[in-house]
C-alpha cells in the first residue's frame, strides 16, 4: 500500500505596468508513504526439508543491494516551487 497527499497554493506576481502580464508561482507540499500500515515484507519461505524452519519465512524480502531489506515503512516529504 502506498499513499500520497499533496496541496498546491498559487501566487500571482504583478507584471510591469502597462504590459498586462502576471507571473504565476505555485508552491506544492506533499507527503508520500510506502507501507504506512507497517506490514513486514517477508522473503520466500525456507525450502530446506531438513531445516526446523521449513516452510517459514526467516528473512525479509531484499532489494538489489545485498544486506538491505525492503522498507517496512518509509515516509518522504516533498516541497516544489514552480515559477
Amino acid at each position: 500500500m502506498t499513499v500520497r497527499l499533496s496541496k498546491t497554493w498559487s501566487f500571482e506576481k504583478k507584471g510591469i505596468q502597462g504590459t498586462g502580464t502576471a507571473a504565476k508561482n505555485n508552491l506544492t507540499l506533499g507527503i508520500y508513504a510506502i507501507n504506512p500500515l507497517n506490514h513486514p515484507n517477508f522473503a520466500a519461505p525456507n525450502g530446506n526439508l531438513t531445516s526446523p524452519f521449513f516452510g517459514q519465512p526467516v528473512t525479509l524480502q531484499g532489494t538489489f543491494s545485498p544486506g538491505n531489506a525492503t522498507y517496512n515503512r518509509k515516509v518522504t516529504m516533498q516541497m516544489q516551487w514552480s515559477f
